[in-house]
């Protein structure tokens, strides 16, 4: 239990016991299977994110070796090396699981109390909307079931000796990355999750994300953690033009999938937003009405500071987000989603041309 709590040792706690010992147990459930591994060796963090990332490439030359003392004779396995790039990219993805899954877990607890003072709904767990990050059981079944799906696969192309030689490595290669998949399906799914509850976003007028920044910095984080995590892997693996287009596919669809856990959100936020722009606006209109009993100078000059703090306020309701993005972030997406696209095109192209 110790080390579970190092793992979650930068968040934090109430002074109020009661709260301190209910906000322990939500950062205790919310540290990821990967972060509860790391916290039992010793050292830095960070040095055994490096190793574990790094352990992609020898154990996979260590399997093809395997593979090859096993089936000599296949030429598939002989030439199956993989090149730097795609080493390169499975680094990457482990490197930026493990770090993703952490970050996602600690920008949780911190986004937590905004999260508690927007909800307006009751009941339990109404103020944790998003949950399961710290699922075990969750991410080793998801790893399973790929490896042994990815295993059976194996053992009818190749031979079962392999198969079960592979097991064991694809295990470990890609458990970081399905639990930091599993991480961030949890927060999508919490977010859709959120947006059913009723939120207090009128209160708020100040802030052009009605309180919802700290939600939508959370969320791009998950989608930027994810987009340049596997989209290498993406681009660099595929072997086709079929492959590609496949997976250019499989990434429009998992941006789909993060607009729609926010389109709940996006409908409350774009009726608070409404609501805001007729209070505004009835107030103009209130401030212009002696204007039109009495449209003179005198009564202008009655009504200017009126009129004037109506308009000011109206552009102020007329700018809140309908997203809980602002112009950076919204553009930080786009930047994201361009560029994928067009680095699968641009090599959908190349290889219709031959290069």
């Amino acid at each position: 239990m110790s080390k579970v709590r190092r793992a979650g040792r930068a968040r934090p706690l109430s002074r109020d016991p009661s709260t301190q010992e209910a906000s322990g147990r939500a950062s205790q459930m919310s540290v990821p299977l990967t972060d509860r591994i790391l916290a039992i060796f010793p050292g830095s963090r960070w040095i055994w994110i490096v190793l574990w990332s790094l352990l992609a490439v020898p154990l996979t030359y260590f399997l093809l070796r395997v593979a090859q003392a096993v089936e000599p004779s296949n030429e598939t396995l002989a030439g199956g090396q993989p090149g730097i790039w795609e080493s390169a990219a499975i680094v990457n993805a482990t490197f930026l699981s493990l770090w993703g899954a952490h970050k996602l877990a600690g920008d949780l607890d911190r986004t937590g109390p905004a999260i508690a003072r927007l909800t307006l709904d009751g009941g339990p767990n109404a103020d944790r909307p998003i949950r399961g990050m710290g699922s075990i059981l969750g991410p080793i079944a998801l790893t399973l079931t790929l490896v042994g799906l990815d295993a059976v696969l194996t053992g009818l192309e190749y031979g079962w000796r392999i198969a079960l030689a592979n097991f064991p490595i694809s295990f470990v290669v890609e458990l970081p990355l399905l639990t930091f998949f599993w991480t961030y399906a949890s927060l999508l799914v919490g977010l859709n999750r959120l947006g059913r509850h009723k939120l207090r976003l009128e209160d708020t007028p100040g802030d052009r994300t009605l309180g919802l920044r700290p939600v939508g910095h959370l969320a791009f984080t998950g989608f930027w953690i994810f987009s340049v995590g596997f989209a290498p892997i993406l681009v660099v693996t595929a072997t086709s033009t079929p492959t590609l287009v496949l997976n250019l596919v499989f990434f429009l669809i998992g941006f789909a999938l993060f607009l729609l856990s926010l389109s709940r959100l996006h409908q409350q936020m774009a009726e608070a937003k409404r609501k805001h722009l007729e209070l505004a606006r009835q107030l103009y209109a209130d401030s212009y009405a002696p204007l039109v009993r009495s449209p003179r100078v005198r009564t202008l000059q009655a009504q200017t500071s009126l009129l004037s703090a109506a308009e000011s306020l109206e552009k102020r309701c007329a700018s809140i987000q309908e997203w809980p993005f602002d112009e950076a972030l919204t553009g930080r997406i786009a930047i994201i989603v361009t560029t994928v696209v067009a680095t699968v095109v641009g090599r959908i192209v190349l290889n219709a041309i031959g290069l």
